[in-house]
């Protein structure tokens, strides 16, 4: 049954521990939080990490469904962070890690396995609703042809340095960077920042954020809208003034930069 989430406050009871530090002893850890609309867990955990306890671990990739990484114990049953409403949770909320995986610490497993197991139900649904076995199979048979390619051609210097290098390197740290800019350092008091668009130059927007993915917080608010979609719907919310004066809008990835060092240097020390 969903609950009504306005002002309700939530305390949510986390086991802590990390088995890295010597003499850490599991406990359970309580957080209270207020509640926003459509709060997911994994937004609940955001706000714990950025306004309480920034030594939190948990882990996440996709915030979609689709990983596995954020799965943990809510409440005692299996569950995707990213997939779970507080709405439809009661106003104590108890967090585990899957006891199945290495424990890194707090929620924070190695689940390597759940993204494999994740992507095998995936594509046993895609094939119960009638799709192609040749569609499930074109990425593992495009990556096997271009091995074989570079293999035939003896191309395999400038297969590295502008695929695999790049991979390792700049694309890492891109991935990071719009990460980052995606959830931290938001004052997760309303809707319409708990994530941010940002607004990149035109050489972010070739190298760092291409086909629209700076518009993080547009694809949130509607995630049916595809990417070549998503600057018409900012165009079309920026002429509402709600989303103009309540989203969160930041010029270029430098400004997400300043924006993280601001608020790590006014965040207050953990109790």
């Amino acid at each position: 049954m969903k609950t009504e989430t306005a002002n309700r406050k939530l305390k949510i009871s986390i086991l802590s521990f990390n088995p890295q530090e010597p003499g850490s002893v599991p406990r359970m850890q309580t957080y209270e939080i207020d509640e926003a609309e459509n709060m997911t867990l994994f937004i609940a955990l955001m706000e714990i990490r950025e306004k309480q306890d920034p030594s939190l671990q948990f882990d996440f990739v996709c915030r979609a469904g689709i990983c596995g990484s954020c799965g943990m114990m809510i409440n005692g049953s299996p569950t995707l962070a990213c997939r779970t409403l507080t709405k439809d949770l009661g106003t104590e909320i108890s967090l585990a890690p899957l006891p199945v995986f290495e424990l890194i610490g707090d929620l924070f497993g190695l689940g390597s396995y759940a993204t494999v197991r994740y992507v095998l139900v995936l594509q046993k649904r895609l094939l119960e609703h009638g799709a192609s076995l040749w569609l499930i199979a074109l990425q593992p048979i495009l990556t096997i042809a271009i091995i074989t390619a570079v293999a035939v051609t003896g191309t395999w210097l400038p297969f590295a340095l502008y695929w695999v290098v790049p991979i390792a390197t700049w694309l890492t740290l891109i991935l990071r960077l719009r990460s980052i800019a995606e959830h931290y350092a938001l004052p997760h008091d309303r809707v319409l920042n708990c994530t941010r668009t940002v607004l990149p130059t035109f050489l972010e927007k070739l190298f760092v954020a291409p086909k629209g993915i700076a518009l993080h917080l547009e694809h949130h608010q509607y995630p049916s809208v595809p990417f070549f979609r998503l600057p018409a719907l900012h165009a079309a919310l920026m002429e509402q003034a709600d989303f103009r004066e309540q989203s969160h809008l930041t010029d270029g990835y430098t400004g997400v930069l300043r924006e993280c060092l601001q608020f790590t240097n006014t965040r207050p020390p953990r109790a």
